[in-house]
């Protein structure tokens, strides 16, 4: 990593997502940046061009690493790197360069930020048992065993796909945004909005909180991790015990150890 300007992308379902070292001094060493750029617009090019012009001034050549739940959005950021930046080296990191072991049915199937994230978790919990939440666009609740395998877990929609669901399905149901605060909703629901919200909000958490508890009985887990954009919503309603961490995914492409940085 000391030979290059690392830049890590998450390319997910409607946003992507950059990371890259800002240096601070000695003492503090350097501060990962992340910013979010959205893929439902149509000013997304000039936005990643006013990301890369605050690069750092270096001689460093610059490496992105792009992991990618979204073929057609990691395909345009690839183009956009080639034809605007055509120095800088692109790699697609799969499966393979994560470096954890997979204890699934079918391990080739398994999105990349499901394992990056596992593989966040499991470091951030010392090597031992975690279970990781990640509240995106979908949410996932997945089991990462010691010595550092994924043992899966479970998806299932999250707010705003189900609420866009329950709008888009229906002919009379409102489209409603997630509310803010899912700790204290209205129970029961008075009216149809907060019918609405509870309904939803009670399905997730109280589908994550069982997730938690059916993997927990089957290994002894010694944290729980919550990330992604729905995490602060959600936290303050979830009983188990978590620790929110921003970012787990992006972050733990940034740190991936390349065997080979100059292959292709």
């Amino acid at each position: 990593m000391n030979s290059r300007f690392r830049v890590a992308v998450d390319v997910g379902n409607s946003s992507i997502k950059i990371a890259y070292a800002v240096p601070q001094n000695a003492a503090d060493g350097d501060e990962l940046r992340v910013v979010r750029v959205s893929l439902t617009g149509s000013d997304w090019q000039p936005q990643l061009a006013a990301i890369t012009a605050e690069f750092p001034q270096t001689d460093l050549s610059v490496q992105w690493l792009i992991a990618s739940v979204n073929s057609v959005g990691c395909d345009r950021l690839s183009a956009w790197i080639e034809t605007h930046r055509s120095a800088d080296q692109v790699r697609v990191i799969d499966r393979g360069h994560v470096g954890i072991e997979t204890d699934v049915r079918m391990p080739q199937r398994v999105g990349i930020d499901r394992l990056l994230a596992a593989q966040s978790a499991f470091r951030l919990a010392g090597n031992r048992s975690a279970i990781v939440i990640d509240a995106g666009t979908t949410v996932t609740v997945d089991l990462v065993a010691a010595p550092g395998v994924f043992r899966g877990g479970a998806i299932l929609p999250g707010l705003g796909l189900q609420f866009r669901a329950l709008h888009e399905a229906t002919d009379k149901l409102p489209r409603l945004e997630p509310p803010d605060d899912l700790a204290s909703l209205e129970s029961p629901g008075r009216d149809t909005q907060a019918a609405m919200e509870l309904g939803v909000a009670s399905g997730i958490v109280g589908a994550i909180d069982r997730l938690v508890e059916s993997f927990q009985s089957t290994c002894d887990v010694s944290q729980i991790f919550l990330t992604g954009g729905d995490a602060g919503r959600l936290s303050p309603a979830i009983r188990s015990p978590h620790r929110v961490v921003v970012d787990m995914p992006l972050r733990g492409l940034y740190g991936i150890e390349l065997a080979d940085p100059s292959s292709p």
